[in-house]
């Protein structure tokens, strides 16, 4: 929460895999900037729908995004919020694209390119010759789905994710080359690649980087990664060499029901299904059928806990109450759409920020305090903590 001469909320989300799910409390908010769609950003925006109207800010293709996402998690998790708030939050949708100025009370607010999904943004805003820059989740390289973000530099203060501010990613090139290869290898032997992966973003970026290699390889995408595809397909410039995107999404095979699941399992092929942490979703379908030549490739990040999680460090799964064994081999290719450990570092360097929040990740303090050896004034800070910039 920003407070200036309004009251301005950075992002409303659900923390799914964690024990407390939903935030504190926020009080009055007068808008609400939502740095894209991913539900841990987005998750609980109805909330603040119940005897409020704040105005509702993000790019084209949040909105679109979140609101499919949002309605999707409604009939799956319990929420202290109902249809009524959800529908009053689509009204209060306030739609504005990059590098478009706008205001709030006495604050100027511009949204970049934060290079980690379509539509996602860094917030920048400025009030009485003081700046604060929340970067939301961000990437510097580029990728198939985005060219990279740029750098904000002469903000006062800055608020940074800190995701992967312990580790650094692999050549990006490599982990493509990588991951081709074992998809390859696999469809060559007679086998199923299964790639567990995120709706939102992964779905498209491996359909993406397979097609960069290979233009004849059969690719099926089951779950909700065609739903997100028809919204990106809307805002053709939030995406990468769009022509290339349309014409990779149009060369695949979607899924629409059970019939076309064992129709993508009768050949070799590569399958692209949610969810990417397989605690749900169609993957749990096709994990039981896959053949003898079969793969399994993960491409992101998941929670301690998740099947995804224990598939990859045990080779087990919970299913049913069940714990099962499963004996196809697990691949790991680094596609994540985040800064690594350098990308971070060097972010808050060239930001020239007085004062640093690390917030979003489990090493804030380790990256705080790496931070102060540096000679920043950073801080992890605790919820429900204030600070004066």
């Amino acid at each position: 929460m920003l407070e200036t001469d309004k009251r301005i909320l950075l992002d409303c989300g659900v923390k799914i895999f964690g024990k407390e799910h939903f935030p504190l409390d926020t009080g009055k908010v007068d808008t609400v900037i939502v740095s894209h769609a991913h539900l841990d950003h987005s998750g609980f925006l109805p909330s603040l729908y119940k005897k409020e109207k704040p105005t509702c800010v993000g790019t084209p293709p949040t909105h679109d995004i979140s609101t499919l996402l949002i309605a999707d998690s409604m009939r799956l998790m319990k929420y202290p919020f109902g249809d009524g708030e959800y529908r009053r939050s689509l009204k209060a949708q306030m739609p504005v694209p990059y590098e478009t100025e706008m205001t709030i009370g006495k604050s100027s607010v511009v949204m970049h390119d934060a290079g980690h999904i379509p539509g996602a943004a860094m917030v920048e805003i400025a009030h009485r010759e003081k700046s604060v820059l929340y970067t939301g989740d961000f990437k510097m390289e580029d990728t198939q789905m985005h060219l990279g973000a740029k750098q904000v530099k002469d903000v006062d203060a800055l608020i940074i994710e800190s995701t992967y501010s312990d580790r650094e990613h692999p050549d990006r090139l490599e982990a493509e080359k990588f991951l081709y290869s074992r998809v390859a290898e696999t469809v060559d032997r007679g086998g199923t690649a299964l790639l567990p992966a995120f709706a939102v973003g992964r779905s498209q970026e491996i359909v993406r980087v397979l097609r960069a290699f290979d233009e004849e390889i059969p690719i099926f995408m089951d779950g909700m990664g065609k739903e997100v595809t028809d919204i990106m397909m809307l805002h053709s410039q939030y995406v990468r060499d769009f022509p290339e995107f349309r014409d990779a999404m149009r060369s695949i095979e979607y899924v629409g029901g059970p019939g076309d699941r064992k129709r993508a399992l009768a050949k070799p092929a590569v399958v692209v299904t949610t969810a990417g942490m397989m605690e749900g979703g169609p993957v749990l379908d096709y994990i039981l059928k896959l053949n003898e030549k079969s793969r399994i490739i993960f491409t992101g990040y998941s929670v301690e806990g998740t099947n995804g999680w224990r598939l990859r460090h045990t080779g087990k799964i919970k299913l049913e109450g069940r714990e099962r064994e499963i004996r196809h081999p697990v691949d790991y290719a680094d596609l994540s759409a985040h800064a690594g450990k350098s990308e971070l570092f060097d972010f808050v360097r060239k930001s020239g920020a007085q004062k640093v929040f690390c917030i979003h990740g489990d090493k804030c303090r380790e990256f705080a305090g790496e931070l102060k050896k540096e000679g920043f004034d950073a801080i992890a800070p605790k919820p429900g903590e204030s600070f004066e910039i």
